[in-house]
């Protein structure tokens, strides 16, 4: 257990140094980036893309591994993630094993849950992005976000 996060971290902070300096031109080809966390997923997985001014991508990775049942449980990850790199704007996403690219009830409760967090904070919610298999749906897309 404890290899597997410090494996997680040392992932992440190598993998954020390395995009530092990398600008994302649009939602979609950051939407492709995104789909890369997926591959060879065996659990459900939440990651959280930060972006800093300008749309700068500053951080990509997994904040949960497992049932996330409670949105609570990775919501203090993202927000921790936020203050530590200054974030202005954020993408949540997860995967769904069971192939239905279809929001649940919770999906929908834990995005809402979550958007009034990021905008007590000032942080712009860009999209929450659902994937399966080699399909992602967007919530900005299908308009479950303003």
């Amino acid at each position: 257990m404890l290899s597997r996060h410090l494996s997680t971290f040392s992932n992440a902070y190598f993998e954020s140094k390395c995009i530092e300096k990398e600008k994302i031109l649009s939602l979609n080809e950051l939407r492709k980036k995104i789909t890369l966390n997926f591959v060879s997923q065996t659990e459900e997985v939440v990651v959280v893309t930060l972006l800093g001014k300008n749309g700068k991508l500053i951080y990509s990775g997994i904040v949960y591994h497992g049932n996330f049942n409670s949105v609570d449980s990775y919501t203090r990850k993202i927000i921790e993630l936020i203050v530590l790199y200054n974030a202005s704007s954020v993408i949540i996403s997860h995967n769904h094993l069971n192939g239905l690219l279809l929001p649940s009830k919770d999906d929908i409760y834990s995005f809402e849950k979550l958007n009034i967090v990021l905008k007590s904070m000032n942080v712009d919610f860009l999209d929450n992005l659902i994937i399966s298999d080699d399909e992602c749906l967007s919530f900005k897309k299908i308009k479950l976000m303003k």
